[in-house]
């Protein structure tokens, strides 16, 4: 799992400067029937999770719509999971093989909708996600600021 901090949404930075802190691992098997297993930096077992909890459904929800892009039948992805804590933002990140031609995108599922700010499970462009995240950033930066001025 990869978190981003608002100063880098700010800065115009979505993933380059991506901290890690922590795995989701997700086994897929027929009919989704997945075990999740979240590991800390060290690859310590933190929880773990039938594919009944929450998380686990919105995450296998955002795999499907993934596998169905044009882009996932061309390509490889990895599957990465993104937050941006102060955004309320939980994305599943389709990042290109790093056997992939060049040019390939990374792709973005939101998985949480920031409170009515994204669209669950659309996919979005690095460019388009950030330029929403951006408008967010400020207007929580902006409230903070004037919250303790």
């Amino acid at each position: 799992m990869q978190r981003i901090i608002i100063d880098n949404i700010q800065q115009g930075n979505l993933v380059s400067n991506a901290k890690f802190t922590g795995s989701i691992l997700l086994g897929i098997g027929i009919e989704y029937d997945i075990q999740e297993l979240t590991t800390s930096e060290n690859n310590n077992v933190v929880s773990q999770n039938k594919n009944e909890s929450y998380l686990g459904k919105k995450i296998m929800a955002a795999v499907r719509v993934g596998q169905e892009l044009p882009e996932t039948q061309e390509n490889d992805y990895e599957i990465k999971l993104v937050t941006i804590p102060s955004l309320h933002v939980f994305i599943l990140w389709l990042h290109p093989d790093e056997d992939c031609i060049e040019g390939v995108e990374d792709l973005f599922i939101p998985i949480t909708d920031s409170y009515g700010r994204l669209e669950i499970n659309q996919c979005y462009r690095q460019d388009s996600l950030l330029n929403l995240l951006q408008i967010e950033a400020q207007k929580v930066a902006e409230k903070c600021n004037n919250k303790y001025v």
